[in-house]
Protein backbone atom coordinates (compact mmCIF):
# COMPACT_ATOMS: atom_id res chain seq x y z
CA UNK A 1 0.00 0.00 0.00
CA UNK A 2 1.44 3.48 -0.96
CA UNK A 3 -0.01 6.32 1.20
CA UNK A 4 0.39 9.35 -1.63
CA UNK A 5 0.85 12.76 -0.02
CA UNK A 6 0.61 16.06 -2.28
CA UNK A 7 2.20 18.85 -1.85
CA UNK A 8 -0.02 22.03 -0.56
CA UNK A 9 -2.97 20.16 -3.39
CA UNK A 10 -5.73 22.63 -3.02
CA UNK A 11 -3.55 25.65 -3.80
CA UNK A 12 -2.40 23.65 -6.97
CA UNK A 13 -5.45 23.08 -9.01
CA UNK A 14 -5.73 24.92 -12.34
CA UNK A 15 -9.55 26.34 -13.00
CA UNK A 16 -9.21 25.69 -16.70
CA UNK A 17 -8.34 21.99 -16.24
CA UNK A 18 -11.02 21.50 -13.53
CA UNK A 19 -13.96 23.14 -15.87
CA UNK A 20 -12.88 20.84 -18.81
CA UNK A 21 -13.32 17.88 -16.40
CA UNK A 22 -16.38 19.71 -15.28
CA UNK A 23 -17.53 20.11 -18.62
CA UNK A 24 -16.99 16.25 -19.28
CA UNK A 25 -18.88 14.96 -15.98
CA UNK A 26 -22.10 16.72 -17.51
CA UNK A 27 -22.35 19.42 -15.38
CA UNK A 28 -24.07 22.91 -16.75
CA UNK A 29 -22.41 25.54 -18.67
CA UNK A 30 -23.50 28.66 -16.25
CA UNK A 31 -22.25 26.65 -13.46
CA UNK A 32 -19.08 25.86 -15.02
CA UNK A 33 -18.63 29.41 -15.72
CA UNK A 34 -19.86 30.47 -11.77
CA UNK A 35 -17.24 27.86 -11.11
CA UNK A 36 -14.24 29.44 -13.09
CA UNK A 37 -15.14 32.92 -12.20
CA UNK A 38 -14.94 32.18 -8.46
CA UNK A 39 -11.52 30.77 -8.94
CA UNK A 40 -9.79 32.89 -11.08
CA UNK A 41 -8.64 36.83 -10.30
CA UNK A 42 -9.00 36.39 -6.38
CA UNK A 43 -7.57 38.80 -4.58
CA UNK A 44 -5.02 38.09 -1.68
CA UNK A 45 -3.49 40.12 1.11
CA UNK A 46 -1.48 38.97 4.15
CA UNK A 47 -1.46 41.27 7.56
CA UNK A 48 0.72 40.41 9.89
CA UNK A 49 -0.04 42.42 13.01
CA UNK A 50 -0.69 46.03 11.99
CA UNK A 51 1.45 45.78 9.05
CA UNK A 52 -0.45 44.79 5.45
CA UNK A 53 1.18 43.26 2.04
CA UNK A 54 0.11 44.62 -1.20
CA UNK A 55 -2.84 43.12 -3.18
CA UNK A 56 -2.10 40.09 -5.29
CA UNK A 57 -4.22 38.18 -8.00
CA UNK A 58 -4.81 34.73 -7.82
CA UNK A 59 -6.21 32.23 -10.67
CA UNK A 60 -4.58 28.99 -9.49
CA UNK A 61 -6.15 26.56 -7.27
CA UNK A 62 -9.03 26.90 -4.42
CA UNK A 63 -9.46 29.02 -1.28
CA UNK A 64 -8.20 27.41 1.89
CA UNK A 65 -11.24 27.03 4.44
CA UNK A 66 -13.56 27.25 1.77
CA UNK A 67 -16.49 24.35 1.78
CA UNK A 68 -16.56 23.89 -2.08
CA UNK A 69 -12.56 23.44 -1.97
CA UNK A 70 -13.27 19.51 -1.34
CA UNK A 71 -15.89 18.70 -3.45
CA UNK A 72 -13.76 20.08 -6.39
CA UNK A 73 -10.69 18.72 -5.37
CA UNK A 74 -12.56 15.47 -6.01
CA UNK A 75 -13.94 16.38 -9.12
CA UNK A 76 -10.67 17.39 -9.97
CA UNK A 77 -9.22 13.94 -9.52
CA UNK A 78 -11.75 11.72 -10.46
CA UNK A 79 -10.31 10.59 -13.29
CA UNK A 80 -7.49 9.04 -11.62
CA UNK A 81 -7.97 5.75 -11.69
CA UNK A 82 -6.75 2.24 -11.86
CA UNK A 83 -4.98 0.99 -15.21
CA UNK A 84 -4.81 -2.76 -13.80
CA UNK A 85 -7.94 -4.45 -12.19
CA UNK A 86 -5.54 -5.80 -9.02
CA UNK A 87 -4.77 -2.47 -8.07
CA UNK A 88 -6.91 0.20 -6.52
CA UNK A 89 -6.65 3.45 -5.97
CA UNK A 90 -8.61 4.99 -2.73
CA UNK A 91 -9.05 8.69 -2.53
CA UNK A 92 -11.12 10.44 0.02
CA UNK A 93 -10.39 14.59 -0.41
CA UNK A 94 -6.70 15.07 -0.67
CA UNK A 95 -5.38 11.64 0.87
CA UNK A 96 -4.70 8.78 -1.76
CA UNK A 97 -3.40 5.51 -1.30
CA UNK A 98 -2.49 3.14 -4.13
CA UNK A 99 -3.20 -0.82 -3.13
CA UNK A 100 -1.76 -3.67 -5.00
CA UNK A 101 -2.09 -7.26 -5.04
CA UNK A 102 1.18 -9.39 -5.92
CA UNK A 103 0.81 -12.60 -6.69
CA UNK A 104 3.55 -14.36 -7.23
CA UNK A 105 6.40 -11.82 -6.50
CA UNK A 106 5.43 -10.16 -9.98
CA UNK A 107 5.27 -6.33 -8.67
CA UNK A 108 5.43 -5.20 -12.40
CA UNK A 109 1.60 -4.00 -12.52
CA UNK A 110 1.90 -2.45 -8.99
CA UNK A 111 5.05 -0.27 -10.43
CA UNK A 112 3.55 0.21 -13.17
CA UNK A 113 0.47 2.00 -11.51
CA UNK A 114 2.68 3.90 -9.35
CA UNK A 115 4.45 5.56 -12.31
CA UNK A 116 0.81 6.10 -14.09
CA UNK A 117 -0.09 8.12 -10.89
CA UNK A 118 3.25 9.72 -11.16
CA UNK A 119 2.63 10.91 -14.81
CA UNK A 120 -0.65 11.96 -13.92
CA UNK A 121 0.23 14.31 -11.11
CA UNK A 122 2.54 16.16 -13.63
CA UNK A 123 -0.17 16.11 -16.88
CA UNK A 124 -2.55 17.88 -13.69
CA UNK A 125 0.03 20.30 -11.43
CA UNK A 126 -0.03 17.94 -8.58
CA UNK A 127 3.32 17.97 -6.57
CA UNK A 128 3.96 14.63 -4.77
CA UNK A 129 5.82 15.14 -1.42
CA UNK A 130 8.10 12.26 -1.26
CA UNK A 131 8.84 12.75 2.49
CA UNK A 132 5.67 12.39 3.09
CA UNK A 133 4.46 9.15 1.16
CA UNK A 134 4.84 6.53 3.02
CA UNK A 135 4.59 2.52 1.44
CA UNK A 136 3.68 -0.35 3.96
CA UNK A 137 4.40 -3.94 2.51
CA UNK A 138 1.77 -6.92 4.20
CA UNK A 139 3.56 -10.03 3.36
CA UNK A 140 2.94 -13.04 5.40
CA UNK A 141 4.85 -15.17 3.04
CA UNK A 142 7.63 -17.41 5.59
CA UNK A 143 10.07 -17.31 2.75
CA UNK A 144 10.67 -13.71 1.54
CA UNK A 145 12.90 -11.33 -0.75
CA UNK A 146 14.19 -8.15 0.01
CA UNK A 147 11.76 -5.56 -1.99
CA UNK A 148 13.51 -3.22 -4.77
CA UNK A 149 14.68 0.39 -3.26
CA UNK A 150 12.12 2.96 -3.71
CA UNK A 151 12.24 6.69 -3.26
CA UNK A 152 9.60 7.02 -0.60
CA UNK A 153 10.11 5.46 2.59
CA UNK A 154 8.95 2.32 3.78
CA UNK A 155 7.17 2.20 7.33
CA UNK A 156 5.84 -0.96 9.18
CA UNK A 157 2.82 1.62 10.66
CA UNK A 158 0.84 4.53 9.06
CA UNK A 159 -1.78 6.54 9.98
CA UNK A 160 -4.84 6.41 7.51
CA UNK A 161 -7.47 8.90 8.21
CA UNK A 162 -6.95 9.06 12.11
CA UNK A 163 -6.41 4.42 12.42
CA UNK A 164 -3.51 3.31 12.74
CA UNK A 165 -2.43 0.62 10.57
CA UNK A 166 0.24 -2.13 11.04
CA UNK A 167 2.00 -4.52 8.29
CA UNK A 168 1.44 -7.55 10.83
CA UNK A 169 -2.73 -6.17 10.78
CA UNK A 170 -2.44 -6.22 14.61
CA UNK A 171 -4.28 -2.90 16.64
CA UNK A 172 -2.01 -3.06 19.20
CA UNK A 173 -0.40 0.23 18.37
CA UNK A 174 -3.76 1.69 17.44
CA UNK A 175 -5.27 0.73 20.87
CA UNK A 176 -2.38 2.06 22.54
CA UNK A 177 -2.40 5.51 20.86
CA UNK A 178 -6.42 5.59 21.40
CA UNK A 179 -6.01 4.44 25.08
CA UNK A 180 -3.13 7.25 25.69
CA UNK A 181 -5.28 10.14 24.11
CA UNK A 182 -8.69 8.78 26.31
CA UNK A 183 -6.56 8.92 29.33
CA UNK A 184 -5.47 12.58 29.14
CA UNK A 185 -9.03 13.68 28.31
CA UNK A 186 -9.91 11.28 31.54
CA UNK A 187 -7.76 13.58 33.97
CA UNK A 188 -9.83 16.67 32.53
CA UNK A 189 -12.62 14.53 33.44
CA UNK A 190 -11.33 14.37 37.33
CA UNK A 191 -10.82 17.93 37.50
CA UNK A 192 -14.38 18.59 36.24
CA UNK A 193 -15.72 16.07 39.05
CA UNK A 194 -13.86 18.49 42.02
CA UNK A 195 -15.75 21.37 41.02
CA UNK A 196 -19.18 19.49 41.82
CA UNK A 197 -20.90 19.10 38.22
CA UNK A 198 -23.66 17.03 37.56
CA UNK A 199 -23.70 13.40 36.29
CA UNK A 200 -25.62 14.63 33.30
CA UNK A 201 -22.62 17.38 32.60
CA UNK A 202 -20.10 14.70 33.16
CA UNK A 203 -21.92 12.29 30.83
CA UNK A 204 -22.27 14.66 28.05
CA UNK A 205 -18.16 15.88 28.65
CA UNK A 206 -17.39 11.81 28.42
CA UNK A 207 -19.52 11.31 25.40
CA UNK A 208 -17.76 14.41 23.50
CA UNK A 209 -14.56 13.74 24.64
CA UNK A 210 -14.01 10.20 25.42
CA UNK A 211 -16.48 7.59 24.35
CA UNK A 212 -15.95 9.78 20.95
CA UNK A 213 -12.19 8.78 20.77
CA UNK A 214 -12.59 4.89 21.98
CA UNK A 215 -14.99 4.76 19.44
CA UNK A 216 -13.44 5.81 16.47
CA UNK A 217 -14.20 4.12 13.76
CA UNK A 218 -14.58 1.18 15.74
CA UNK A 219 -16.55 -0.97 13.03
CA UNK A 220 -13.14 -1.15 11.39
CA UNK A 221 -10.67 -2.18 13.92
CA UNK A 222 -12.50 -3.54 17.23
CA UNK A 223 -13.58 -7.48 15.69
CA UNK A 224 -10.24 -8.09 15.13
CA UNK A 225 -8.65 -6.52 18.47
CA UNK A 226 -7.47 -8.98 21.05
CA UNK A 227 -8.68 -9.57 24.58
CA UNK A 228 -6.06 -7.73 26.08
CA UNK A 229 -6.83 -4.72 23.97
CA UNK A 230 -10.33 -5.18 24.72
CA UNK A 231 -9.86 -5.19 28.53
CA UNK A 232 -7.31 -2.22 28.39
CA UNK A 233 -10.10 -0.34 26.58
CA UNK A 234 -13.00 -1.12 29.04
CA UNK A 235 -10.48 -0.16 32.06
CA UNK A 236 -11.07 3.60 30.60
CA UNK A 237 -14.64 3.04 30.76
CA UNK A 238 -14.43 1.62 34.27
CA UNK A 239 -12.83 3.99 35.12
CA UNK A 240 -15.15 6.79 33.60
CA UNK A 241 -18.07 5.40 34.96
CA UNK A 242 -16.67 5.37 38.63
CA UNK A 243 -15.94 9.34 37.95
CA UNK A 244 -19.53 9.97 36.71
CA UNK A 245 -21.46 7.77 38.70
CA UNK A 246 -24.03 6.23 36.78
CA UNK A 247 -23.73 3.13 34.09
CA UNK A 248 -22.04 3.54 30.67
CA UNK A 249 -22.10 1.30 27.88
CA UNK A 250 -19.77 -1.18 27.12
CA UNK A 251 -17.08 -1.23 24.13
CA UNK A 252 -19.25 -4.53 22.82
CA UNK A 253 -22.71 -3.42 22.93
CA UNK A 254 -21.16 0.22 20.80
CA UNK A 255 -19.94 -2.34 18.08
CA UNK A 256 -22.72 -4.57 18.05
CA UNK A 257 -25.05 -1.54 17.29
CA UNK A 258 -22.89 0.39 14.91
CA UNK A 259 -22.70 -2.75 13.21
CA UNK A 260 -26.24 -3.39 13.03
CA UNK A 261 -27.23 0.30 11.50
CA UNK A 262 -23.81 0.32 9.16
CA UNK A 263 -25.36 -3.20 7.53
CA UNK A 264 -29.15 -1.50 7.92
CA UNK A 265 -28.00 1.57 5.85
CA UNK A 266 -25.70 -0.68 3.20
CA UNK A 267 -28.97 -2.62 2.19
CA UNK A 268 -31.01 0.42 2.13
CA UNK A 269 -28.54 1.74 -0.18
CA UNK A 270 -27.74 -0.06 -3.36
CA UNK A 271 -24.86 1.88 -5.04
CA UNK A 272 -23.11 1.10 -1.75
CA UNK A 273 -20.14 -1.78 -2.70
CA UNK A 274 -21.27 -3.66 -0.19
CA UNK A 275 -24.97 -3.96 -0.87
CA UNK A 276 -24.62 -7.46 -2.80
CA UNK A 277 -22.71 -8.70 0.25
CA UNK A 278 -26.87 -8.65 2.15
CA UNK A 279 -29.57 -10.42 1.17
CA UNK A 280 -32.84 -11.13 2.98
CA UNK A 281 -33.51 -14.75 4.96
CA UNK A 282 -35.66 -17.10 3.96
CA UNK A 283 -38.48 -17.15 5.91
CA UNK A 284 -40.80 -20.17 6.17
CA UNK A 285 -43.75 -18.40 6.84
CA UNK A 286 -43.41 -16.65 3.24
CA UNK A 287 -42.35 -19.74 1.42
CA UNK A 288 -45.65 -22.06 3.31
CA UNK A 289 -48.24 -19.94 3.26
CA UNK A 290 -50.71 -20.18 0.05
CA UNK A 291 -51.38 -16.35 -0.11
CA UNK A 292 -53.42 -14.13 1.76
CA UNK A 293 -57.10 -13.60 1.19
CA UNK A 294 -58.91 -10.55 -0.11
CA UNK A 295 -62.59 -10.70 0.81
CA UNK A 296 -65.25 -8.23 0.12
CA UNK A 297 -68.65 -7.25 1.98
CA UNK A 298 -70.23 -7.47 -1.32
CA UNK A 299 -69.13 -10.68 -2.54
CA UNK A 300 -66.65 -13.62 -1.48
CA UNK A 301 -63.17 -14.43 -1.01
CA UNK A 302 -61.02 -13.39 -4.29
CA UNK A 303 -57.33 -15.17 -4.11
CA UNK A 304 -54.36 -12.19 -4.91
CA UNK A 305 -51.99 -14.55 -6.92
CA UNK A 306 -48.88 -12.53 -6.07
CA UNK A 307 -48.99 -12.26 -2.10
CA UNK A 308 -46.78 -9.51 -0.95
CA UNK A 309 -44.53 -11.55 1.24
CA UNK A 310 -43.23 -13.79 -1.53
CA UNK A 311 -39.57 -13.96 -2.22
CA UNK A 312 -40.11 -12.51 -6.24
CA UNK A 313 -42.67 -9.39 -4.40
CA UNK A 314 -39.70 -8.60 -1.60
CA UNK A 315 -36.90 -8.36 -3.99
CA UNK A 316 -39.06 -6.01 -6.52
CA UNK A 317 -39.04 -8.52 -9.16
CA UNK A 318 -42.98 -9.27 -9.25
CA UNK A 319 -45.14 -6.90 -8.33
CA UNK A 320 -48.23 -7.50 -6.52
CA UNK A 321 -51.61 -7.65 -8.38
CA UNK A 322 -53.21 -4.42 -7.99
CA UNK A 323 -55.96 -4.84 -10.47
CA UNK A 324 -57.13 -7.40 -8.54
CA UNK A 325 -57.55 -5.79 -5.24
CA UNK A 326 -61.35 -4.62 -4.21
CA UNK A 327 -62.55 -1.22 -3.97
CA UNK A 328 -63.71 -1.93 -0.44
CA UNK A 329 -62.23 -5.07 1.29
CA UNK A 330 -60.57 -6.44 4.95
CA UNK A 331 -57.76 -8.69 4.85
CA UNK A 332 -57.74 -11.58 6.44
CA UNK A 333 -54.24 -14.40 6.01
CA UNK A 334 -53.84 -17.55 4.46
CA UNK A 335 -55.11 -18.87 8.01
CA UNK A 336 -58.26 -17.45 8.23
CA UNK A 337 -57.21 -15.04 10.91
CA UNK A 338 -58.22 -11.17 10.22
CA UNK A 339 -56.31 -8.43 9.83
CA UNK A 340 -58.92 -6.71 11.11
CA UNK A 341 -62.56 -7.56 12.50
CA UNK A 342 -65.50 -5.61 11.28
CA UNK A 343 -68.42 -5.20 12.48
CA UNK A 344 -72.40 -6.30 11.27
CA UNK A 345 -73.28 -2.82 11.25
CA UNK A 346 -69.95 -1.54 9.19
CA UNK A 347 -67.94 -0.35 11.69
CA UNK A 348 -64.59 -2.32 13.39
CA UNK A 349 -65.14 -4.76 16.27
CA UNK A 350 -63.83 -3.56 19.70
CA UNK A 351 -61.18 -5.78 19.49
CA UNK A 352 -58.93 -3.56 17.52
CA UNK A 353 -56.71 -3.76 14.56
CA UNK A 354 -54.55 -6.83 14.61
CA UNK A 355 -51.42 -5.80 12.72
CA UNK A 356 -50.09 -7.67 9.30
CA UNK A 357 -46.40 -7.83 9.96
CA UNK A 358 -43.75 -8.05 7.57
CA UNK A 359 -43.13 -11.31 8.59
CA UNK A 360 -46.45 -12.59 7.31
CA UNK A 361 -47.19 -13.46 11.23
CA UNK A 362 -50.21 -11.93 12.46
CA UNK A 363 -50.34 -10.58 16.38
CA UNK A 364 -52.49 -8.11 18.35
CA UNK A 365 -52.54 -4.32 18.09
CA UNK A 366 -50.97 -2.63 21.01
CA UNK A 367 -52.11 0.19 20.41
CA UNK A 368 -55.85 -0.63 21.13
CA UNK A 369 -58.31 1.70 19.56
CA UNK A 370 -58.74 1.55 15.87
CA UNK A 371 -58.76 4.44 13.41
CA UNK A 372 -55.34 4.45 12.79
CA UNK A 373 -53.72 3.54 9.69
CA UNK A 374 -51.10 0.62 9.25
CA UNK A 375 -48.39 0.85 6.21
CA UNK A 376 -46.84 -2.32 5.41
CA UNK A 377 -43.29 -1.74 3.25
CA UNK A 378 -42.02 -3.70 0.78
CA UNK A 379 -39.36 -3.19 -2.34
CA UNK A 380 -42.39 -3.29 -5.12
CA UNK A 381 -44.79 -1.01 -3.12
CA UNK A 382 -46.44 0.30 -0.26
CA UNK A 383 -49.69 -1.12 1.07
CA UNK A 384 -51.47 1.01 3.57
CA UNK A 385 -53.50 -0.61 5.30
CA UNK A 386 -56.56 2.06 6.46
CA UNK A 387 -58.24 0.60 9.73
CA UNK A 388 -60.68 3.48 10.75
CA UNK A 389 -62.15 4.11 7.09
CA UNK A 390 -66.11 2.83 6.73
CA UNK A 391 -65.63 0.64 4.94
CA UNK A 392 -62.00 -0.14 5.51
CA UNK A 393 -59.80 0.32 2.75
CA UNK A 394 -56.52 -1.09 1.26
CA UNK A 395 -54.89 0.88 -0.89
CA UNK A 396 -51.74 0.75 -2.91
CA UNK A 397 -49.04 3.56 -3.01
CA UNK A 398 -46.35 3.04 -5.69
CA UNK A 399 -43.97 6.44 -4.70
CA UNK A 400 -42.56 4.86 -1.68
CA UNK A 401 -40.17 2.06 -2.19
CA UNK A 402 -38.15 0.59 0.02
CA UNK A 403 -35.60 -2.98 -0.07
CA UNK A 404 -36.47 -4.06 3.85
CA UNK A 405 -39.98 -4.94 4.69
CA UNK A 406 -40.74 -3.14 7.91
CA UNK A 407 -43.79 -2.16 9.95
CA UNK A 408 -45.08 1.22 10.78
CA UNK A 409 -48.07 2.49 12.62
CA UNK A 410 -49.19 6.42 11.78
CA UNK A 411 -51.71 8.80 13.02
CA UNK A 412 -54.82 9.49 10.98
Amino acid sequence: MLFVDYSSAFNTIIPDILITKLITLGLPPLTCAWIKDFLTNRPQTVRLGPHLSSTRTLSTGSPQGCVLSPLLYCLYTHDCSPANNSNLIVKFADDTTVVGIISGGDEAAYREEVLKLVAWCSENNLALNTRKTKEIIINFRKLSTDPPPTPHQRVHTFRFLGVLISSDLTWTENTTAIIKKAQQRLHFLRVLRKYNLNSSLLLAFYRSSIESILTYCITVWYSSCTMADRERLQRIIKAAQKIIGCPLPSLTDIFTSRCLTRAKNITKDNTHPGFILFDLLPSRRRYSGPGHVIRCRDGGPEQVSDDVYAPAVVSGDVEPSAARMPSSPWVESSGGTPLWSPGRDGGASAAGAIPWTADGEVRPSMDGPVGRPGMVKTAARTWVVCVGADPPAVTVDARLSSVEMEWRRRLP
